[in-house]
């Protein structure tokens, strides 16, 4: 499918801002790292994702890694590609939140 500009805007924003702070948005840290690395590419490890979900909430025990790991998901999230934006936010959100945010940016 081909989304609009400020759609692919949005499903960037959203990502990023279930990253950085995944109990807000009711998101699971692991879901967004392993969509991260099986669907847009990131080279993760499991100990890298299991750093970062483990430190996530505690900012002054995050590693040199767990900053390196936020670079990469930085980078993804600047991605252009919305199939795979989508796929990602499917990953993380569900197919009917993924359904519901694209019909909102599409059609409004």
């Amino acid at each position: 499918m081909t989304y609009s500009n400020d759609t692919i805007k949005a499903m960037q924003a959203g990502i990023w801002d279930e990253f950085t702070d995944p109990d807000a948005a009711g998101v699971k840290m692991e879901d967004i790292l392993t969509g991260a690395r099986d669907i847009m590419g990131v080279k993760l490890t499991d100990d890298q994702i299991q750093s970062v979900v483990e430190h996530y909430n505690y900012a002054d025990d995050w590693t040199e890694q767990d900053e390196k790991v936020r670079d990469m998901i930085a980078d993804a999230t600047d991605s252009e590609d919305g199939d795979k934006l989508f796929s990602w936010m499917t990953w993380i959100d569900g197919d009917q939140a993924a359904d519901e945010f694209i019909d909102y940016y599409e059609n409004n």
